[in-house]
């Protein structure tokens, strides 16, 4: 390398001691990647091609200019010939950056890559893991390794020959961008598992038909386990004339649960549920079917059909998981995350859950204070509170959903938080308090509107109206950060296809009229136009996914596809526009049926 490019790396070296971090922009056909693309070859399946495509990447890296005129030059356009040393070139700098620089990928940011200070990343994972309660662990990793697999054939598990430590890998989270500092995202990818994975699947399923069958129990657990109970119960609130609904976020879940609490839960709410529900068994187990998870069921069943997985096996497996095959490979070394659920385990969301139920079980006389419980003729579970308001409770994962009604319905978050922060020992915090956890709550999380789980729910004196929305887009639909779908270029009209069939298959519970699916295409239709995709392809791709959404529904298909072409042309655009052509295309094209309007004339749609 010349004396220019020696020079530049080291004022960049400077840079980053100061600032620790830098944006680096990689663009391909006139465009900058995104976090999700994949890196650009010249499509043929080759190694090789692979290889020699980094003349084309490394000609376009580039570090836009922050403060000072020097980082423009940090990659001049020189150092790029088109001779055939330029791959020997290329190798060279990278060596010479990574003695000062690490390259991380940031979640959800307009480009690919930022880069940081060697050093500070070096310090900063360091103190992130021992600030998440990981501990080094002087054993080898292959002896860590060896020893969980005998206590797994001890068990007479199926035993992974193949078997690694799962690997923990941090991607940036998007609010780096606005501090300009790295703000770590966890993830442990378990690959190859000690126990085999599908012997894993099988007794994940059986610890999540565990815990739905003691939330059935529970006369006053508010827990759901999926989307399509969580939209049920937002459906239900139409008729119970609510005021206001808001979310409060149950903060570090898996941080500040220990795993023996959740061992010790599990042992002591499968004794109770067996006293409880009285078999007549001697054994409780529970019966996973070999295709269709919807008919898991508690008890023995059909050998040919089913597996079976005993109370007992079940609570050693679990057991196993949170307190042994804890140990992650991060920065070349083992950790141990004994303090806390480890992240990406097999059983990490049902323990959290398992959690908050039966600590709501033993703690019942605190939930008593919050207020009278009593269920409506429709099911739905309210607590009438002191000073007169009620309240009805919702939980998925970590999300919890008040909705009240009363003479001040406002004031009702407050209280609600408090009670679940005593009863699951945890930070509960509403948006007032998000920030500030020490703060009183204002009352201005509970609105007459929500946006939580990929939904936007609207309260009004006739009912509640939810439609889908991208957790992307802000109240305008506009980008809150950057684009989160891949490049137009990268993907294909079938991949696009099955990520609107996914989004709205998940959000449709949620939904009540017709309309209401219109908004919820037109969310996601916009969100893909605003990603650099053609009107036209977004177009073709939604009108394929409604085909089969709609299978589920009463909903016309051909008049639905009639709203998808009349709005694709006119997108981007606001949130408000959207809602005017929404109803002056239905007021046109669509059929009023009492309170809502209807793709057919017939009653029921």
């Amino acid at each position: 390398m010349d004396a220019q490019g020696q020079r530049s790396l080291q004022c960049a070296h400077r840079l980053f001691a100061s600032a620790h971090t830098f944006p680096v922009s990689i663009e391909y056909e006139g465009s900058i990647l995104r976090s999700s693309d994949p890196l650009p070859c010249t499509g043929q399946k080759s190694r090789r091609a692979t290889i020699r495509s980094l003349s084309a990447l490394a000609s376009a890296l580039n570090v836009p200019p922050l403060q000072d005129s020097f980082l423009s030059s940090l990659l001049p356009p020189s150092i790029f010939p088109n001779d055939g040393s330029l791959r020997c070139r290329v190798q060279q700098l990278a060596k010479q950056v990574s003695q000062h620089a690490v390259v991380r990928i940031v979640d959800k940011g307009p480009g690919l890559l930022w880069g940081f200070c060697r050093a500070w990343a070096w310090d900063a994972l360091q103190e992130f893991m021992v600030k998440q309660g990981y501990t080094r662990e002087s054993d080898a990793h292959l002896n860590i390794l060896k020893c969980l697999q005998s206590q797994a054939s001890v068990k007479k598990w199926p035993v992974n020959a193949k078997a690694r430590l799962a690997l923990l890998y941090l991607i940036g989270k998007a609010k780096s961008r606005a501090r300009i500092e790295i703000l770590w995202r966890p993830i442990a990818a378990a690959s190859s598992p000690i126990v085999a994975r599908s012997r894993l699947r099988i007794a994940a399923r059986a610890f999540t038909c565990f815990i739905r069958t003691l939330v059935d129990e529970l006369p006053a657990a508010f827990l759901v386990l999926n989307l399509n109970d969580m939209g049920a119960w937002v459906r239900q609130l139409a008729t119970w004339e609510l005021a206001c609904i808001g979310e409060a976020d149950c903060k570090d879940q898996f941080n500040h649960v220990p795993p023996a609490l959740v061992v010790r839960h599990l042992r002591e709410a499968s004794a109770w549920l067996k006293a409880r529900r009285r078999w007549r068994a001697t054994t409780l187990g529970w019966s996973i079917h070999k295709d269709n998870s919807r008919l898991d069921r508690a008890g023995p069943a059909k050998k040919g059909t089913f597996h079976f997985v005993s109370m007992e096996d079940l609570l050693d497996l679990v057991e196993f998981s949170l307190l042994h095959d804890n140990v992650v490979l991060a920065s070349g070394e083992p950790w141990r995350r004994g303090g806390a659920i480890p992240m990406g385990g097999s059983f990490s969301a049902q323990s959290a859950d398992l959690h908050c139920v039966w600590m709501c079980k033993k703690l019942v006389a605190r939930l008593r204070q919050l207020g009278d419980l009593s269920v409506t003729d429709s099911g739905i579970l309210q607590w009438t509170l002191p000073d007169k308001n009620v309240v009805a409770l919702r939980q998925f994962r970590d999300n919890l959903m008040v909705a009240a009604k009363g003479p001040s319905p406002q004031s009702t978050m407050y209280p609600v938080c408090m009670a679940m922060e005593d009863i699951w020992n945890l930070r509960v915090l509403c948006p007032c308090r998000d920030k500030n956890p020490d703060a009183l709550c204002q009352g201005s999380c509970m609105t007459n509107r929500v946006r939580c789980m990929g939904v936007t729910i609207f309260v009004s004196p006739e009912g509640t109206l939810s439609h889908a929305h991208p957790n992307a887009l802000d109240d305008k639909w506009s980008f809150k950060f950057g684009a989160p779908l891949q490049s137009y270029w990268a993907v294909s009209m079938p991949r696009t296809t099955n990520v609107f069939l996914s989004a709205l298959s998940n959000t449709l519970p949620f939904m009540r009229s017709w309309g209401a699916f219109l908004l919820s295409c037109a969310a996601w239709m916009q969100l893909a136009v605003l990603s650099g995709y053609p009107p036209v392809a977004v177009r073709a791709s939604m009108s394929s996914a409604i085909h089969r959404i709609l299978a589920k529904t009463e909903w016309d298909v051909p008049s639905s596809l009639r709203w998808v072409v009349f709005l694709s042309p006119r997108l981007p655009q606001s949130f408000f526009d959207t809602v005017g052509d929404l109803l002056s295309w239905l007021s046109r094209s669509a059929f009023w049926n009492r309170s809502a309007y209807a793709s057919w004339h017939l009653t029921h749609s």
